[in-house]
């Protein structure tokens, strides 16, 4: 019996001397998002065989998603294009998209 009233005796005294658990607040203030998503144009590239202008399709297809889904970039319609690269390795004309607003 009085070996139980030790043990008990330990364990509220043991309960008592734990440190408190820590509680943590995480506050998280939105002021403001963003203004404007960036007007950007991808342009889907074309090669010499048929599949490979379906492949640059594709491609410019879902970086196309990618980023006007992220909210941060804005991709500008191809109907608005005043020039496209006719090659993977010719140097865009940067006046023609800026032109549009591209950057």
């Amino acid at each position: 019996m009085l070996r139980i009233a030790a043990i008990s005796a330990f364990a509220v005294l043991a309960c008592g001397l734990s440190p408190p658990t820590a509680e943590a607040q995480i506050r998280i203030d939105i002021t403001q998002g963003v203004p404007d998503p960036v007007p950007i144009a991808i342009v889907p590239f074309k090669g010499k065989e048929s599949r490979s202008t379906e492949y640059g399709r594709d491609v410019a297809s879902v970086i196309t998603a990618d980023l006007g889904g992220s909210g941060l970039f804005r991709p500008l319609d191809e109907k608005a294009f005043l020039s496209r690269p006719a090659r993977i390795d010719v140097q865009p004309r940067f006046p023609n998209w800026r032109g549009i607003g591209a950057q």
